[in-house]
Order: structure tokens, then C-alpha cells, then sequence
């Protein structure tokens, strides 16, 4: 899952450093001696909006198509079918059949998607094969262009109910919006979430102009706000990754595979990064993944960096150790009221 973040940092690189560029290319065509090139100036502009509009509306949809099917796939692996959340299952049957009747299926997007793969993953998904293989044409579906209550509508489909007001929560998105306004900080979801609904409204907005040949050279963006829509992105799609990420790690805790510490009886002191918790009922150990709860949501994780028994330094805690309390230091900061949890094995998540 992380490689779709990844790939889409990627492709936000690319476009900075073609918007970098454009700076140098027009300074270059406005110096120059021949007349009929200079004027080639405002064409260049237009041109290159174009192509930016287009290329960071076709990056920002296929990273959220991809986070998508990359959480349901890791989904897939640990659930049954029958497990799955009512509205996807509903939504893969749905979109499955119209998959069939749509045609076409080999071609273009479809390429590699036939009638009998269609039907064969659907058929063990609804008679109980395990492993199952979801369709995943049918998981990522979506009519309209990702406005903020169409993202809203995908991700719901999967069980993350309000997955933009949760990402107006992660640090990213309210660094984001407190460098942008100016502010020092930003405590009002309301207003972040409204915020996000506009800037995805407008480059939604700004596609279809350029994409149904209504565009005006007066409209355009000039460098600046070319990378002010890609600081929006970036902060965006991490924080979306984060929700989801998060989302994932609650698996562990509605599964009762992950082992409670209980709340901190100490702390949470140095930054928010060492705790000092009751005697563990299971072993802790340097290095473990731990995870952080609050009001039966994930919301922070990350590993056990150092434990202490007696200002003494240790390695590992076993539930038979002689200690009331144990001080133990994370990679992430811990705030009061959280509950922490370990893993007994590691995951690539963490």
C-alpha cells in the first residue's frame, strides 16, 4: 500500500519540476530577439496549463483508484468475503454485473479483463472460496469525477465512513491549511473540511474546462499557484493514506489479535514519547510494533524504541518480570487518553 503513495510522490515531483521549468522557458521566449517567437509566449502558457491540469487531475484519480484497491486487496487477505462491509459487497456485486453488460471488456482499461475472469471472481466470492479474488474493476468504480462527496462516497463503500473529515484531523493536512491561511494553527474541522471541499471542487472544475475545450488564457494558473495545487495534493494524499493506513491497523484491535497495555499510569513525558505503563500481561519487547487507541480507533502506531524497568535499561519485558510499571519510549508522539496496544509480530505497515 505504501507504493501508492509512493507513485503518486513520484508523479507530484515530475510536475514540480516541470512547473519549475516553465519559469526559465518563458523567460526565455519573452527575451528573445525574433518577434514572431515571443509571441509564441501566451500559447506556451496556455498550453502548459493544459497539460498540468490534466496530468495532476490523472495522477490525484488514479492514486485514490489505487489506495482503493490496495487497502481491499490487503482486505481480502484476512477476511472472508462475508466478512467484507455490507457496501462493498454490494457494490462489487453490483458493479460486477455491469462490468458484463458494458462490454468492451480487453480493451483499453479493460485490457487483460475478460467475461470469464469476471465471472469466475465473482462466483468464489458468493460460494465461499477462500482465497477469493475480488474484481477489482468493480471495487474502484466510480461515475463522477472526485469531487470532495464523490472521494466521501468511495471510500465509504469500503467502511471508512467520513474520510475527509478524519483526513482534516492528520498533521499533514493541518500543516497544510495553517501555511496556506496564514495561520499558526487550525482547530476548526468545519472550516478545513469546507476548505478541502473547495480546492478539490475547483481542480475538478478547471479539468473539465480544459478537457471540453472551454478554456480561456485568462483563466489559467501562473507558477505559483500551479504549486500551490501541489502542496494541496501532496498534504492531501497523505493524509488520505494515513485514514486508510489507520484503517487497516484497526483490524488488529477488532480482532483481539493485538495485546493491551492498558492506559499510561505515567506521562506521557519528553515530547510525547516515553509512557510509563502497568506491569504488561504479555511481553514487550524493543523493536515491537505498538499502536495507539483512542475512542476504539487507531490513531497513531509505530515501534518500542526503548524500555526501562528501574531506570534500568532492558530488552524485552515478560509478564513474569519483577516490576510494578515499565517506561516505555515509541518513534511517535503519545498524547493523554490513549490506549496502547503491541503486536506480536511485525507488519510492513508499521
Amino acid at each position: 500500500m505504501r507504493s501508492t503513495l509512493d507513485a503518486f510522490l513520484t508523479d507530484i515531483g515530475k510536475l514540480r519540476k516541470f512547473v519549475e521549468s516553465t519559469g526559465r522557458v518563458y523567460r526565455i521566449l519573452a527575451g528573445h530577439e525574433d518577434a514572431s517567437v515571443r509571441a509564441c509566449l501566451s500559447i506556451r502558457r496556455g498550453l502548459d496549463y493544459i497539460a498540468f491540469i490534466i496530468a495532476l487531475y490523472a495522477a490525484f484519480e488514479k492514486y485514490v483508484e489505487e489506495l482503493v484497491w490496495s487497502y481491499t486487496e490487503l482486505e481480502s487477505t484476512r477476511r472472508k468475503y462475508s466478512e467484507l462491509c455490507d457496501r462493498l459487497r454490494t457494490k462489487h456485486l453490483k458493479q460486477s454485473a455491469d462490468l458484463l453488460n458494458r462490454g468492451r471488456l480487453g480493451e483499453g482499461r479493460y485490457t487483460g479483463v475478460s467475461e470469464i475472469d469476471i465471472v469466475e471472481n465473482l462466483n468464489g466470492c458468493l460460494t465461499g472460496k477462500n482465497p477469493y479474488k475480488l474484481n477489482r474493476h468493480a471495487v474502484i468504480h466510480h461515475d463522477l469525477n472526485l469531487r470532495s462527496n464523490v472521494v466521501q462516497e468511495v471510500f465509504g463503500a469500503l467502511g471508512i465512513k467520513n474520510i475527509n473529515a478524519q483526513a482534516c484531523r492528520v498533521e499533514e493536512m493541518r500543516y497544510w491549511f495553517s501555511i496556506s491561511k496564514g495561520h499558526e494553527s487550525s482547530s476548526d474541522e468545519k472550516v478545513m473540511s469546507r476548505v478541502l471541499e473547495l480546492w478539490l471542487e475547483n481542480l475538478v472544475d478547471r479539468r473539465n474546462q480544459v478537457a471540453h475545450g472551454g478554456f480561456d488564457v485568462a483563466e489559467s494558473l501562473d507558477t505559483n499557484e500551479m504549486q500551490a495545487r501541489l502542496n494541496f495534493l501532496e498534504a492531501y494524499a497523505r493524509s488520505l493514506f494515513i485514514v486508510i493506513k489507520g484503517a487497516y491497523l484497526d483490524y488488529y484491535i477488532e480482532s483481539g489479535l493485538a495485546m493491551s497495555l492498558g492506559r499510561p499510569i505515567g506521562g506521557p513525558f519528553e515530547n510525547g514519547s516515553v509512557v510509563v505503563v502497568s506491569k504488561p500481561a504479555c511481553s514487550v519487547f524493543v523493536g515491537q510494533p505498538i499502536i495507539g487507541v483512542r475512542k476504539g480507533r487507531v490513531v497513531q502506531w509505530g515501534e518500542v524504541l526503548e524500555i526501562k524497568v528501574q531506570d534500568v535499561r532492558v530488552e524485552s519485558v515478560d509478564p513474569d518480570f519483577s516490576t510494578n510499571d515499565v517506561g516505555l519510549r515509541t518513534n511517535f508522539k503519545m498524547t493523554k487518553g490513549f490506549e496502547l496496544y503491541v503486536l506480536g509480530n511485525k507488519d510492513e505497515m508499521i
